[in-house]
């Protein structure tokens, strides 16, 4: 069944990405990602112009202390530490934040309605009915491997409605 919403290209994620941090960024699509319940990470929730979910991205752990970590420069070996204790450190947290919301534009297109950034949930967690029904229930499905040169690697799934 076709997404609704436009699934943005290796390379769109790429220049997205790319003009946030100094560090290159590359993409790589894969199919063999997937996120258990107690994966830590962060779903960043998108809504549509009627404040409906449309589509959700999560990013795990490694990819949210690296990207939001590569935004506010975080050192190396904070971003490090978070990530061998599977956790997310709180100033990467906050870049992230804003890694997220600029995401918000490789999701819109033409011929949808405008996609926003809403906010992000952290995982494991509280996750709103919402969430959980666009996680379990969703159109499309991407995976991607993100590598942040030469910080590490993390994963990004996106879940469209």
């Amino acid at each position: 069944m076709p997404a609704c919403f436009p699934v943005p290209t290796r390379s769109t994620l790429e220049g997205v990405l790319g003009t946030l941090v100094a560090s290159p960024i590359k993409i790589q699509l894969t199919r063999d990602l997937q996120h258990e319940r107690d994966t830590p990470g962060a779903f960043a929730e998108y809504v549509d112009d009627r404040d409906e979910l449309c589509v959700l991205a999560f990013a795990n752990h490694a990819l949210v202390n690296l990207l939001g970590g590569a935004l506010v420069d975080t050192p190396q070996k904070v971003i490090d530490e978070a990530t061998s204790k599977f956790v997310m450190n709180d100033g990467c947290l906050d870049g992230f934040r804003e890694v997220a919301n600029v995401l918000a534009s490789s999701l819109n297109s033409s011929d949808t309605p405008h996609v926003r950034f809403r906010e992000l949930t952290l995982a494991p967690g509280g996750m709103s009915e919402e969430v959980k029904t666009l996680w379990r229930d969703h159109r499309a499905r991407r995976c991607y491997s993100v590598a942040v040169a030469p910080l590490g690697q993390g994963a990004l799934i996106l879940y469209l409605a």
